[in-house]
């Protein structure tokens, strides 16, 4: 892989080439504008993003949506611009590091460290990335993956380790799984 940052050096000048583009095909999906507004007006909380995109473009997707403010600053998180291992059969595996590496960031930004992670996602590389990086996953039924599906993909979790949604829609219903109420 060795003209790989030569590959994101190109993808990242065509993205930035064609703001205009960056919202196209995306859904802000209900519940997430409310969910993040919660999280960020409290002083006890850092949310960050996790994305198998380079971190510019993730970022530009967020913007675009509207919702980039919403994050903690400095904007930190777990990107496919950190790691790639070319492993295309198990690239839950790349989604661990991902979610590994905002973790450690997390850990170096705060004060106090981080007294619990959790990773939400809506496919089984989600649930698996999440488990394998001890953080608590939290499956959504938003996508294309079933509540079942993502169950099997979590069978090795411990209890507690992983909780499936229908949406992100209750507020008050994620805050209880984030441990926050």
């Amino acid at each position: 892989m060795p003209k790989l940052k030569e590959l994101e050096a190109v993808m990242v000048r065509h993205f930035q080439e064609h703001p205009a583009r960056a919202g196209l095909g995306l859904e802000l999906l209900p519940g997430v504008k409310k969910l993040l507004e919660a999280l960020k007006a409290r002083d006890d909380v850092a949310t960050c993003l996790v994305t198998g995109n380079l971190e510019p473009i993730g970022w530009g997707k967020m913007q675009a949506l509207g919702i980039e403010s919403l994050f903690s600053k400095p904007l930190f998180g777990g990107f496919g611009s950190d790691f790639c291992s070319g492993n295309t059969d198990e690239m839950w595996r790349d989604r661990c590091q991902f979610v590994k590496l905002a973790g450690q960031r997390a850990q170096q930004r705060f004060a106090g460290g981080v007294r619990a992670s959790f990773h939400v996602g809506d496919t089984p590389a989600d649930m698996q990335a999440a488990i394998a990086a001890n953080s608590i996953a939290i499956g959504v039924t938003t996508g294309v993956f079933t509540r079942e599906q993502l169950l099997a993909s979590g069978a090795s979790a411990a209890q507690g380790q992983m909780v499936i949604l229908d949406s992100l829609g209750d507020t008050e219903q994620v805050l209880k799984v984030l441990q926050l109420q």
